[in-house]
C-alpha cells in the first residue's frame, strides 16, 4: 500500500515493513519528523538539495545536511564541495553559530549520534502549527516557509567575503583563523590589486567576522556595513571571537586585540565605529 501519512511522509509498505519513504529522500525541503543524517554502514547520506531555479525542480548548486567528516555541525555546501555554510557545533540545544534557531516554544531539536546512523531532525511543540524548511536557490538560508523564525547570518558575511578571497577561504570559520593570528592579507585573493591600498581588503575581512560574532548586538547594522566598506580611511573595530570557534566567548568583555590599525595615506583623523 502507498500511505501519504499526515507528517507529510509518503510510505511504501505498512507499519510493518516500510519498503520506501519520502522522508528518507528530502528534496530541497525538512518537514517536522524528517531527517538530516548519514547511515554510517552504507555510507548514504539525507541531505537538501535546492532546485535549480525558482521554476525549474532539478538539482541546484546547493545541498544542506550533516558534516561526513564527523563533526557535530550542519553544513551547506554549494557545488557538492565548497564549504558555504557551517551551523558550528551542536551544543546539546542548538548549534552554536545559529543562535537565532532557539524557538523553544515552537520547535524541538535532536541530534542523535551512535556507532550506525547520525542525524538531526525536529518537531513542533505545538502539533496545529503547519512548518516547513526549505534550501532556497541561493542557498543563502533554510526558513519556514510560512513564518519566518530564524535565518542563517553567515549568507551575508559570506557575500562581503568573497569579495576579497577565494574558494574555501570565504568560510568565517577561516577569516577568524587568520585574523587572529595577524595573517589577514594571506587571504586576500591573488589576483586582485592591493597595491593601492592593503586596507580595504582587510576591512573586508573584519567585517565579514563581525557580522557573525556570538552576540547579535554585536553585529553591526547596514549603515555601519556600508560605511566601513566605503571608507579606507576608517578604523574598524576589531571582531571577537564568532561563536562557532573552539573555546568561550566572553559577553561582558571588549576584545582582547584592542583595535585594528588605522590606514590613511593622507594622515587624516579617522573616526572609530564600534558594531552595537
Amino acid at each position: 500500500a502507498v500511505v501519504l501519512l499526515d507528517t507529510g511522509n509518503l510510505v511504501l509498505g505498512n507499519e510493518l515493513n516500510v519498503v520506501w519513504q519520502s522522508f528518507d529522500h528530502p528534496t530541497d525541503t525538512f518537514l517536522p519528523g524528517g531527517k538530516l543524517g548519514l547511515d554510517k554502514s552504507t555510507n548514504r547520506s539525507q541531505v537538501l538539495t535546492s532546485w535549480r531555479s525558482s521554476d525549474d525542480p532539478s538539482s541546484g548548486n546547493f545541498s544542506f545536511g550533516i558534516d561526513p567528516s564527523g563533526s557535530t555541525e550542519l553544513i551547506i555546501w554549494r557545488n557538492r564541495s565548497e564549504r558555504y555554510w557551517e551551523s558550528g557545533a551542536w551544543n546539546g540545544e542548538t548549534f552554536s553559530s545559529a543562535p537565532e534557531m532557539t524557538v523553544k516554544y515552537i520547535y524541538n531539536y535532536s541530534y542523535v549520534s551512535n556507532e550506525k546512523i547520525i542525524y538531526f531532525t525536529y518537531d513542533l511543540y505545538n502539533k496545529s502549527i503547519t512548518s516547513r524548511f526549505v534550501l532556497d536557490t541561493s542557498g543563502q538560508e533554510a526558513k519556514d516557509a510560512y513564518t519566518l523564525h530564524w535565518r542563517y547570518p553567515f549568507s551575508f558575511s559570506y557575500v562581503v567575503l568573497s569579495r576579497v578571497t577565494s574558494g574555501y577561504e570565504r568560510s568565517t570559520k577561516k577569516a577568524w583563523e587568520f585574523w587572529e593570528n595577524d595573517r589577514v592579507l594571506e587571504l586576500v585573493d591573488p589576483t586582485l590589486d592591493i597595491s593601492s591600498s592593503s586596507c580595504m581588503p582587510v576591512n573586508y575581512v573584519a567585517v565579514g567576522v563581525l557580522c557573525v560574532q556570538q552576540v547579535p548586538s554585536d553585529r553591526p547594522c547596514m549603515s555601519e556595513v556600508v560605511a566601513m566598506l566605503s571608507n579606507e580611511h576608517l578604523t574598524v573595530v576589531s571582531p571577537k571571537r564568532p561563536a562557532f570557534t573552539p573555546g568561550r566567548t566572553p559577553l561582558l568583555t571588549t576584545s582582547g586585540r584592542g583595535q585594528a590599525e588605522m590606514c590613511s595615506v593622507n594622515n587624516l583623523k579617522a573616526s572609530v565605529l564600534k558594531a552595537r
